[in-house]
């Protein structure tokens, strides 16, 4: 199907990188001024496809992304740019 999940080294990383939780990346809550008591986190790995917006809902997916990081960063294994369409 698709190749096993790395942050990609191809970008600018920084000293915590090498950190980052695969299994939970960021599990703290994301506005403890705010906090509510029942919250799920769903920080983690997704299987993505980047598709022309037209279309609804992919056949194929073509690699896991690490949430909650963007598609462009180095964080998210992407590290691939997103188009308006």
């Amino acid at each position: 199907m698709f190749h096993e999940f790395q942050i990609a080294k191809n970008g600018l990383l920084s000293k915590y990188t090498a950190n980052i939780s695969v299994e939970c990346p960021l599990n703290e809550y994301p506005r403890p001024q705010l906090q509510r008591a029942n919250w799920m986190n769903l920080n983690g790995l997704y299987e993505y496809n980047v598709l022309d917006k037209t279309i609804d809902f992919p056949d194929q997916f073509i690699g896991q992304i690490l949430v909650p990081f963007a598609i462009e960063s180095a964080a998210s294994g992407v590290k691939r740019t997103l188009a308006p369409n």
